[in-house]
């Protein structure tokens, strides 16, 4: 069996400077996190919303207006369709309370829980990390709790 020398590693001073330029543009980053994820967040909405604002200015109107109007209409969407969610769920305790859904007061109990566990919790990530929030979280809770024991 033959015997191997010494091993020998040879680091360039450029070796070296890059290191340390890579280190510091991943300490930078990571300093300017919020940043880089706002500027981000600009250019998907900025791509999203450029369809919608060329068909606005094919016909006519400035650019200003057009981001404005699709703005408007897609806040005016997300809203509409997160209150028909709610109008949807204010039915949902009377119609399992009257056992016309599947599983009747088993699926009203269920719910009951999660709700109440749910706003209990709230209440104690309120209490937790944003102090004047508590009073609302509790009285939340407590309404929640109240109309489901009814």
């Amino acid at each position: 069996m033959a015997e191997k020398g010494p091993v020998a590693i040879t680091i360039t001073s450029s070796t070296i400077l890059m290191t340390i330029a890579l280190c510091l543009l991943v300490w930078l980053v990571f300093y300017l996190r919020d940043l880089v994820l706002i500027v981000l967040t600009a250019i998907v909405l900025a791509s999203a919303v450029e369809p919608g604002v060329s068909w606005f200015m094919r016909y006519g109107f400035p650019r200003l207006l057009s981001v404005a109007s699709v703005y408007v209409f897609a806040l005016g969407l997300l809203f509409g369709i997160a209150y028909l969610f709610v109008q949807l769920d204010r039915a949902q305790p009377d119609r399992l309370q009257s056992g016309r859904g599947r599983g009747g007061v088993f699926m009203l109990a269920a719910m009951r829980e999660a709700v109440v566990a749910g706003a209990k919790g709230a209440a104690t990530l309120a209490a937790g990390r944003f102090g004047e929030l508590r009073h609302h979280a509790t009285a939340i809770s407590a309404e929640t709790t109240q109309r489901f024991d009814q």
